[in-house]
């Protein structure tokens, strides 16, 4: 029964992850992952995976800081130390609660995870979590969470869509972008083309 518990709050928190990667602004994406994290938390609370479940924790600690920082416009500065203390105490948790290697794949998930919430905006953060994918994919199959490997790898896939979405926008931004600066410039150069030639003609 709890197994099975376990497997429902894992995919409440796809639903919320697939909303998370979806968002354009980090500040949303941010608040998202909370309600993600605490979902993800308690799937491996019910398969007592302890110290996963510490490293989700800081994860939600975090990253209500970090929706605060963004909110109230803290300094960046601050987002990274915020990132190195919970790198911190996310070594000396899984030292302490120690008990298999495979315990090793959420750590560099959640250290990849911290290195892109470190970047300003979504960018870094969206490709990083094909890795944290990845990780836990393998992780879940070492563990035997089956519906969770499958929900995983739906996740997997809503990542690399999110991804592709915000390239193609950043790259639209950079068209439209470039192409108010060259517009001015090129208008300015035919109508100094354009007088030249009246010069010309009057001569």
């Amino acid at each position: 029964m709890i197994f099975w518990l376990s497997q429902v709050f894992f995919a409440c928190a796809m639903i919320g992850y697939i909303c998370a990667v979806s968002q354009k602004k980090k500040q949303y994406m941010t608040l998202l992952f909370v309600i993600t994290n605490m979902f993800f938390g308690l799937h491996y609370l019910c398969l007592e995976k302890y110290g996963t479940l510490i490293l989700l924790s800081h994860e939600i600690v975090l990253l209500i800081t970090l929706f605060l920082f963004e909110k109230y416009n803290i300094p960046h500065k601050y987002t990274i130390l915020a990132c190195v203390i919970v790198f911190v105490l996310d070594v000396n948790a899984i030292i302490f609660t120690w008990s298999e290697a495979i315990s090793l794949l959420p750590l560099s998930a959640s250290i990849v995870f911290l290195v892109s919430l470190s970047f300003k905006g979504v960018l870094m953060t969206k490709i990083c979590t094909l890795y944290t994918n990845l990780s836990y994919i393998v992780y879940l199959s070492l563990i035997g969470s089956y519906v969770a490997i499958v929900c995983q790898s739906v996740l997997f896939v809503s990542a690399v869509i999110g991804l592709l979405v915000t390239i193609k926008d950043l790259k639209t931004k950079k068209q439209i972008s470039v192409s108010r600066v060259l517009q001015p410039t090129v208008l300015n150069a035919f109508l100094i083309l354009r007088f030249y030639r009246i010069c010309v003609n009057l001569h």
